[in-house]
């Protein structure tokens, strides 16, 4: 949650024209502090939308955030991946190894984001 909230920070900061995806939410806590962040995108499984929806207004209020996360440092984009303008710049930052954007637990992520998916389409 550290890193969305940090993400939103810096798309507000740079103007970034660019929406940011909470991806497989699981606690009704993150919910919340993607609302309350602004996040455009939030992906969760049906029972966690279905509880939610459920909740009151003063539910939500209330609801408060785990304190088991261990703090992030919080990152700034260099000159180089500020210089991206077009999904053209995006692609070859990528093919460059500018923008290295793989990583083990996204290609998990992706899996568990597919599933969830599936489980809204199909409830």
């Amino acid at each position: 949650m550290t890193l969305v909230e940090n993400g939103m920070k810096i798309k507000e900061k740079y103007s970034f024209k660019c929406w940011m995806l909470e991806a497989s939410v699981r606690q009704l806590e993150h919910m919340q502090r993607g609302i309350l962040c602004k996040t455009e995108l939030i992906t969760a499984p049906a029972k966690v939308y279905k509880e939610w929806f459920m909740l009151t207004n003063e539910q939500k209020n209330v609801l408060k955030a785990s304190t088991d996360s261990k703090p992030i440092k919080q990152w700034w984009p260099d000159d180089n991946l500020l210089s991206i303008n077009s999904e053209a710049d995006f692609f070859k930052a990528i093919e460059s190894n500018i923008l290295d954007i793989s990583h083990p637990l996204t290609d998990q992520g992706i899996i568990r984001f597919a599933s969830d998916w599936k489980s809204i389409l199909i409830s």
